[in-house]
């Protein structure tokens, strides 16, 4: 009898370590998706605010092109960097988006002529729209 209750517990205990273990891998999970969020919401405003800043000055630029050229090398770099800051921090369409802008801005930024910088800054002022919306929808998302 002593020898059939120690073998049950051994099985409850087996499968306990085995529920808390995946207990213990969700809630890891969850916190990670929670402290992504946090982060996001938290630097959002900054790192929209850094965008339409350089935004700002990539349009001054783009008016004398020839000469402000490295002006605009210069933001495309410091745009480039923000998006690489935020891609990290996203998930989803929005991730897709950043990525495929950062590929964008890789293959112009060697080769910038006037129509490239002006392509650049329509995709530029595009993510800035993606992010507006989102910062718009945290505040009403859980």
């Amino acid at each position: 009898m002593i020898d059939f209750l120690y073998q049950i517990l051994l099985k409850i205990s087996a499968a306990s370590s085995i529920i808390g273990a995946v207990l213990s891998l969700y809630v890891l999970i969850e916190l990670k998706r929670l402290n992504k969020r946090y982060l996001l919401k938290a630097r959002i405003p900054e790192i929209l605010n850094q965008l339409e800043f350089i935004t700002a000055d990539i349009s001054k630029a783009l008016k004398s092109f020839d000469a402000e050229k490295r002006t605009i090398e210069t933001n495309i770099y410091r745009f480039e960097a923000a998006i690489e800051n935020l891609k990290d921090k996203l998930h989803g369409q929005n991730k897709s988006a950043a990525v495929k802008l950062a590929k964008n801005i890789k293959k112009h930024r060697n080769s910038l002529d006037k129509d490239g910088a002006w392509e650049l800054y329509n995709e530029f002022q595009s993510m800035i729209n993606t992010v507006k919306h989102l910062q718009s929808d945290m505040k009403w998302g859980p």
